[in-house]
């Protein structure tokens, strides 16, 4: 038997067209808008949805990579490397970057400090540490914008964020953030924030010995009760005059 027509749609090859019989359709028709779609690129997503995960690798190699800016996520995206290293067709646009960070809640912050401490326990089992020098510090970031919880700050003598940090002074490593208001006091709550992290290593090791550091602003009463509960010490770290000849 001769076919008079066969052919196959261009947007599904796997479609074949022809007169041989068997099943029969009164809506064959729409292989017709398929391939007028296909012709014009419909099927190409212009917009890529990128999940969760993908976003926050794609940050993080941003910020290790030293693009502290979205903006530069425009500037990436025609950068063969990211892309490979990231193992994506495309990366996500600056618009999209903002609206996953704008979306994170106090849960995912929670969950943030939560690993930056399996990183941190990972490291000390590593290096079979046994001791903690805790620094607790704040610092301040300049803000440009209406951005929540931002305000001026008169130490600084600028509208900003005040977030205070706590690091292990052995490895360096960051332990736990806090995000605060640009106006509070560099102690301000330091006491609460550094109690769970009193009780996860005294958890995570009974034998370890803990020392916090921090400027004289820390040397608050709460701060001794803390120590006394938690059965560590607190040592205020002194700041060199710079204009004080050096030690000979």
């Amino acid at each position: 038997m001769t076919n008079l027509h066969k052919t196959n749609l261009i947007s599904n090859p796997q479609i074949q067209i022809n007169n041989q019989g068997g099943q029969l359709t009164v809506d064959g028709g729409i292989t017709l808008i398929t391939e007028f779609l296909h012709k014009l690129h419909f099927d190409e997503r212009k917009f890529c949805q990128h999940d969760k995960p993908s976003l926050l690798k794609q940050l993080l190699y941003q910020l290790m990579a030293g693009y502290d800016n979205d903006s530069a996520t425009n500037t990436l995206q025609h950068d063969q490397a990211p892309v490979l290293m990231l193992n994506t067709n495309k990366l996500a646009s600056q618009p999209t970057i903002s609206r996953f960070i704008n979306s994170l809640t106090e849960q995912n912050i929670d969950e943030f400090n939560r690993l930056l401490l399996h990183f941190s326990d990972a490291e000390f089992e590593r290096r079979n540490q046994q001791a903690l020098i805790l620094d607790v510090d704040s610092t301040h970031a300049d803000t440009y914008g209406e951005q929540e919880v931002a305000s001026y700050n008169s130490h600084y003598g600028t509208d900003g964020f005040h977030p205070i940090f706590a690091f292990d002074n052995i490895t360096g490593t960051l332990l736990s953030a806090k995000q605060r208001p640009g106006n509070v006091y560099t102690s301000r709550d330091a006491n609460e924030f550094l109690r769970p992290l009193l009780k996860h290593y005294q958890e995570f090791s009974c034998d370890m010995n803990i020392l916090i550091r921090g400027d004289s602003c820390f040397a608050t009463l709460a701060m001794y009760e803390l120590c006394d509960e938690a059965n560590c010490q607190f040592l205020v770290k002194l700041k060199r005059n710079p204009h004080l000849a050096p030690f000979s």
